[in-house]
């Protein structure tokens, strides 16, 4: 009896024994699970801060918002109202960047209009970086493709309510094709502009004054492609290519009349241009990597 009572002893103590290292492998298992789930998710963390697009801030990826992801992108426009805040402490227009890098600004005037949305396919499937200043009262009939043009990473601009010619209204007429188009412009879902060019190269002191207190900068141009008068899709792309050099604002337009030899030229002109070593980038871009120049003359000199 006794020898039975005793080998029953050591079968439950070798039985707890067992248990127990079990017990022990089971924590050991758990605890190294843990670390391995620790090091996993800082890795990821790591890669997502600093590896790829995303968390890159080499100049060449700043200057890239239609091929970034959307932080990026979002950083990018960040740092073009920064740049156009800059600016606007010395100067209240810009007609060219100053020529330090090889890099052209593409605009479209007039829109949105029935083209608008064939313009932004071809840009994107080219991946170019263009800038809308849109006729905010056609914001009624064809707002979508303006709002398309946002969400894709292009910038857009005010160009008044109806295209007055501004030096030939009053400064009541001026504030009211300005501010009233840049009110239209948010009650459509826009971000609040912070781009402004004027109809026909038109303005005046009063322009140039209201724009001020409002904190938008006028964009001008230094090539002018003359589109409108439909010189023909090869006469588009020979004045873009001839006469673009570093710093250009390009003007076009994806409105306000017949387009379709200026969305056959676009194309041609992306391939042209990069084919001469030009990047292509957004207003708000060109200001921030190459700011107009300080000693350019007074606006009232330069145009209107």
């Amino acid at each position: 009896m006794a020898a039975d009572q005793e080998a029953q002893r050591r079968e439950r103590a070798r039985k707890r024994a067992l248990e127990r290292q079990r017990q022990f492998r089971r924590r050991r298992l758990g605890a190294v699970a843990g670390l391995l789930l620790v090091l996993v998710l800082l890795v990821l963390l790591v890669t997502s801060a600093f590896g790829g697009d995303g968390g890159s801030e080499r100049a060449e990826d700043q200057l890239k918002p239609l091929t970034a992801p959307p932080d990026t992108a979002a950083a990018a426009h960040g740092r073009g109202v920064r740049a156009i805040d800059g600016v606007l402490t010395y100067t209240p227009y810009v007609s060219r960047g100053t020529p330090n890098q090889k890099l052209v600004a593409l605009t479209f005037d007039d829109g949105p209009g029935p083209l608008t949305t064939q313009f932004l396919k071809v840009l994107r499937d080219n991946h170019a970086p263009a800038t809308f200043f849109v006729i905010t009262e056609q914001l009624k009939d064809f707002g979508d493709a303006t709002r398309q043009a946002v969400q894709q990473g292009f910038e857009v601009g005010d160009h008044t309510v109806n295209h007055q010619m501004l030096a030939t209204l009053g400064k009541a007429d001026q504030e009211h094709e300005i501010l009233d188009g840049a009110q239209q412009m948010k009650d459509a879902g826009l971000p609040a502009p912070r781009l402004f060019r004027p109809p026909g190269n038109s303005f005046d002191n009063a322009t140039v004054g209201i724009l001020k207190r409002n904190h938008l900068l006028m964009t001008l141009w230094d090539v002018d492609t003359q589109d409108y008068k439909l010189p023909g899709t090869p006469g588009i792309v020979q004045t873009v290519l001839g006469q673009a050099k570093p710093g250009s604002i390009v003007l076009m337009h994806d409105g306000g009349g017949d387009r379709s030899q200026t969305l056959a030229a676009v194309p041609q002109i992306i391939k042209g241009l990069r084919a001469k070593g030009f990047r292509l980038v957004t207003v708000p871009e060109l200001v921030f990597a190459d700011p107009p120049p300080r000693d350019q003359p007074r606006p009232s000199e330069a145009a209107g």
